[in-house]
């Protein structure tokens, strides 16, 4: 067998090593700009995130406060005074009568 031992062609030699550094860089450029749409569109879904967050925390507040304006509304004194004043009702319990009937040979104890 006989091989021969020619030099490479120089110019070969560069113009592949340097389409092999654009390709690199190109590949760098676009991993550069992916790194920073995505860290832009983190950001972005951080803040819609604290915002409502931020909203179901003032829900809870108003909650709270319309659970106590609600029991202070419906607390029965406040029905039984309103009843009274505004409708003219009475309470029953104050006009009550007990009525017994007794047989004739039957002693009331």
């Amino acid at each position: 067998m006989h091989t021969s031992n020619k030099p490479t062609n120089l110019s070969q030699t560069k113009s592949s090593g340097l389409f092999l550094l654009v390709l690199l860089v190109l590949f760098l450029f676009v991993l550069l700009i992916g790194n920073i749409l995505l860290s832009h569109e983190i950001r972005g879904l951080q803040k819609e995130y604290y915002k409502t967050h931020d909203q179901l925390l003032d829900a809870r507040d108003q909650r709270g406060e319309l659970m106590i304006e609600y029991s202070h509304l419906t607390s029965p004194a406040r029905v039984e005074k309103i009843a009274k004043e505004r409708l003219g009702m009475v309470n029953i319990q104050d006009h009550k009568q007990t009525v017994f009937i007794v047989e004739k040979d039957q002693k009331i104890e």
